[in-house]
Order: C-alpha cells, then structure tokens, then sequence
C-alpha cells in the first residue's frame, strides 16, 4: 500500500510528538525542522489533524502542538484516515 505524501508528513509529525514527555508542546516550526516538513505544509496537515481529535494546539507564548491522547492510543491507521479519508 502507498500512501500520500502528505499522510507520510504528518505520520512523521506525530511520530516527533511521540517523542515528547507527556504534557510537552512543541513549535510547528521545531516539528517542520526536525521532520524536514514544509512548514506551510505542516500548517494545513496540523489543522486536518486537530480537526480529527489527534492533536490539540494552543496559541500564544506557551503553544504549540501536542497529542491528544497517549501515543499508544493512536494507530497509523487513525493518522491516514484523518488526512486521506477512510481507507476501504
């Protein structure tokens, strides 16, 4: 099975915020970077997956990016559906 590249962006994306300790934000421009990511790319696949109750942001001098849910709750299966619609 192939995937799209932007479902490849944000397995990655979420894969770095993985990485945090529990509660840790992290900048989209520190995701963008590390995961080599576009970062008006990376805008639009946080969003899709915000939208999808993957990820949450907060806005402001604290904010950033970060999971919803423990990791170990979220499948790459969960991660390809939020950006390309469910798969048959």
């Amino acid at each position: 099975m192939q995937i799209t590249k932007q479902a490849d962006y944000a397995l990655r994306a979420v894969r770095y915020l993985s990485r945090l300790s529990p509660g840790e934000k992290a900048s989209t421009s520190a995701v963008a970077i590390a995961e080599n990511i576009p970062p008006s790319f990376l805008a639009k696949i946080i969003s899709q997956l915000s939208i999808a109750g993957i990820l949450h942001t907060a806005r402001g001098a604290r904010g950033g990016v970060y999971l919803s849910r423990p990791s170990k709750d979220i499948s790459m299966l969960d991660v390809v559906e939020a950006i390309d619609g469910p798969i048959l």
